[in-house]
């Protein structure tokens, strides 16, 4: 019971500080805002990435792994080509 306790104080607490974070991105302009969801969008791609990589060298799982990989260079490709087609 006090461990279900504890484990829904500390998700709650997560989200929180997610929200909080998540309103503060909201107020900022414009430009800063797309400058970090770039700076976001590639560190996601390469933490997706190395998860990939750990998969296929661990032996755990390689397509898995392939689908990781292709999901992380996915994002910052995307990211690019949507800011790209938005100038034109």
């Amino acid at each position: 019971m006090v461990q279900g306790l504890l484990i829904l104080t500390a998700v709650l607490t997560v989200v929180l500080i997610f929200n909080f974070f998540a309103i503060r991105l909201h107020k900022i302009p414009a430009h800063k805002g797309k400058k970090l969801r770039k700076i976001f969008l590639i560190v996601y791609g390469i933490s997706m990435i190395s998860v990939g990589v750990a998969f296929i060298f661990l032996e755990e799982n390689a397509i898995l792994g392939w689908c990781y990989i292709l999901i992380g260079i996915g994002f910052p490709m995307a990211n690019g080509i949507a800011s790209r087609n938005k100038n034109l």
